[in-house]
């Protein structure tokens, strides 16, 4: 039997100090200073709006499929007592983020540390790929140069394996594409 992790919603109005503190905490000071400003009454000049966060009460598995907003993972273990998937929104119901933690710096900059080795061993697939195409190329030219006995044979499985190392080239190109635009499909 599977145990399948339990979380809660929490949130604090950041004009609040413990709901300050912790959002520069998570996010830091520059990211809660450029919120916009309450302008009047007691909390005059404290940051506008909400930090909403999930926090796991029970550590277990996360379903797999889509990607869990919830606890903010996709699949996986989540440890009890971890808070995941903060923001700051204008009110604590509203659908409108003003700030995620994935729109951090630090967080983006790992990102796209991944994305980029992920480009290169897909670049490097590319290049052996058209590497094989370039040799199976010469191969048939010089087949055809020195009139080998089983020509057609050998012609056959040089273009074979050509064509398998083209699709190889679309897809690994597909790929590229894709995470080049995978951000932009929220």
């Amino acid at each position: 039997m599977t145990n399948y992790a339990k979380t809660e919603s929490k949130m604090v109005w950041l004009k609040y100090d413990f709901g300050n503190e912790l959002a520069r905490k998570w996010f830091g000071d520059d990211a809660i200073d450029a919120l916009p400003q309450i302008t009047r009454g007691k909390n005059k000049g404290k940051p506008k709006g909400v930090l909403v966060w999930t926090k796991c009460t029970h550590g277990g598995w996360v379903k797999t499929g889509a990607y869990n907003h919830d606890i903010g993972q996709a699949t996986g273990y989540v440890m009890p007592q971890g808070c995941h998937d903060q923001e700051i929104k204008e009110y604590g119901y509203s659908d409108a983020v003003w700030l995620r933690t994935d729109d951090l710096l630090k967080n983006r900059a790992k990102r796209d540390a991944a994305d980029d080795k992920i480009r290169a061993e897909i670049q490097e697939k590319i290049d052996y790929a058209q590497k094989k195409i370039d040799n199976a190329e010469a191969s048939i030219r010089e087949i055809e140069a020195e009139n080998y006995p089983n020509a057609s044979k050998l012609k056959t499985y040089v273009s074979n394996e050509a064509e398998r190392a083209k699709v190889i080239i679309e897809v690994a190109t597909e790929d590229l594409e894709y995470l080049r635009t995978k951000y932009d499909r929220v």
